[in-house]
């Protein structure tokens, strides 16, 4: 009986570890600065930009780095979060640039977000030749899991090990005839 129920907490203690395996680490804090269109060509220069993180009510300056432009000042809301729409100069010289949201965060220090974008230029190609597309993203897929391979293998050995402790606790329990 003792072995059953090691067996069993060995099941137990094995399935309920799965959904920690399973987590992103390290864990998302809330600050986070989004494009909606990240890639821009001449004459489509106007895209959204949200974030959050930062500090209810405070100013967020959004600003375009290769060269500095303050592209908009906006303010948070009561949560800490923002959505504006901005206009990337068309002076603007094709390749690729970085917008920063800087503001303060909710504990007072400083708080600087950033988000990589790409400025096409004409036939929608960067300064070093790159095709590009407006209205693509210039990222891929973000991973949105573990690896579960050593999990899953761990629980094969482990219920293993509890069929065959089974069977022999069942054998050696049995009448002999």
């Amino acid at each position: 009986m003792l072995r059953k129920i090691i067996v069993l907490v060995g099941v137990l203690v094995g399935t309920m570890a799965a959904p920690a395996l399973a987590q992103q680490y390290p864990l998302q804090t809330g600050n986070n600065l989004a494009v909606s269109d990240p890639t821009f060509a001449p004459g489509d220069l106007t895209t959204g930009v949200s974030g959050e993180g930062f500090q209810g009510g405070s100013s967020v300056t959004l600003t375009l780095f290769s060269a500095p432009v303050v592209l908009k000042t906006v303010t948070a809301d009561a949560a800490g979060r923002f959505s504006t729409t901005v206009t990337i100069p068309a002076s603007t010289t094709p390749g690729n640039h970085t917008i920063t949201a800087t503001g303060v965060a909710p504990d007072g220090s400083p708080l600087t977000l950033s988000n990589a974008v790409t400025m096409l230029g004409a036939g929608g190609t960067t300064a070093g030749g790159t095709t590009g597309t407006s209205g693509g993203s210039s990222t891929g897929l973000a991973r949105t899991g573990a690896s579960i391979g050593l999990a899953t293998l761990a629980g094969f050995v482990l219920v293993l090990l509890g069929v065959t402790m089974v069977r022999r606790s069942r054998s050696a329990e049995a009448p002999s005839a």
